[in-house]
């Protein structure tokens, strides 16, 4: 049986389909993107107005009668108004569900590489606009050694900095003993 299919992308008259994966699937089987909070208010670099989600990424807020209907953005009382309210992030929805993570070994052999990660996610972060849903962990692990482990754990919104350094698909760690190692301290929030 093939994959239910999903609206993903609307212009002018035509509708754009694609396989729905389980991870968007509703009841349905009708695709979803991901429901993030708006927490802040600007324009783009055309001055159209955005909505600034949770997770850092920018969403425009148009008011198009009869396609889409928010008379609330063209005041700022209104828009105060609508902050915490739900929308679905697009940007959340394409990006990589996979964390990252990387064993460096000997703690005290691990300064190196670790500044080697953190500058190519400096720049990476710069790059992508600083977004909420890339962040970079260190771990020092004590556990089953004599000495300190040091592990590297890579959001999913941080992939091409994992892949870069040949960092391997994990599961989210636990928020015990994690440092932020490169990102925005909300990352906590967000992320973990």
């Amino acid at each position: 049986m093939a994959a239910p299919l999903a609206v993903w992308g609307y212009a002018g008259r035509a509708v754009y389909l694609r396989p729905c994966t389980a991870r968007c699937a509703d009841s349905r089987g009708w695709g979803r993107a991901m429901q993030r909070r708006i927490v802040d208010y600007g324009t783009d670099q055309a001055g159209e107005p955005i909505a600034v989600l949770d997770c850092g990424h920018p969403q425009h807020i148009r008011d198009n009668p009869p396609f889409i209907n928010r008379p609330w953005i063209h005041t700022e009382q209104n828009r105060g108004g609508m902050l915490g309210t739900v929308l679905e992030c697009m940007r959340c929805e394409e990006e990589p569900r996979t964390w990252r993570s990387l064993a460096l070994g000997d703690g005290l052999l691990a300064e190196g590489p670790l500044r080697e990660i953190e500058e190519a996610f400096a720049t990476a972060f710069a790059d992508a606009g600083r977004p909420l849903s890339m962040a970079v962990w260190k771990r020092h692990d004590l556990e089953n050694s004599l000495h300190c482990e040091v592990s590297v754990y890579f959001s999913p919104g941080a992939d091409s900095v994992a892949r870069a350094f040949d960092a391997r698909p994990c599961a989210k760690p636990a928020r015990a003993n994690l440092e932020l190692l490169g990102g925005d301290a909300r990352s906590w929030e967000v992320l973990l």
